[in-house]
């Protein structure tokens, strides 16, 4: 090196976002867990929510309607909180609740 500066090096180019790999992990992560909880919570004489304020409501709502047979006898809920229902809308038996904004 000369002048004590770093070198930059030209042939990697510009570094990848770390987030796009950390959503990638997250929603895998939230798929996985979904899958398990959901079926706990049919088995359960409880009801339960899903509250998402991000972005995975699609990919949560692809796991309840693995369950869709289920749904209909069991109290199921999601709360989206900032987002609008995604397109495909949620599978039947799915009670969706949207809340604009939690700042009164």
């Amino acid at each position: 090196m000369t002048g004590g500066g770093v070198r930059y090096n030209r042939k990697r180019g510009r570094a990848r976002p770390a987030s796009r790999p950390a959503v990638s992990v997250e929603r895998d992560v939230l798929v996985r867990y979904l899958d398990a909880w959901t079926a706990t919570v049919l088995r359960s004489p409880r009801g339960a929510a899903y509250v998402e304020c991000g972005d995975f409501a699609a990919d949560a709502f692809r796991v309840f309607g693995e369950f869709a047979d289920r749904l209909d006898d069991h109290h199921l809920e999601a709360v989206l909180v900032g987002r609008p229902v995604p397109p495909g809308g949620a599978p039947a038996g799915l009670a969706v609740r949207t809340v604009v904004s939690t700042v009164e």
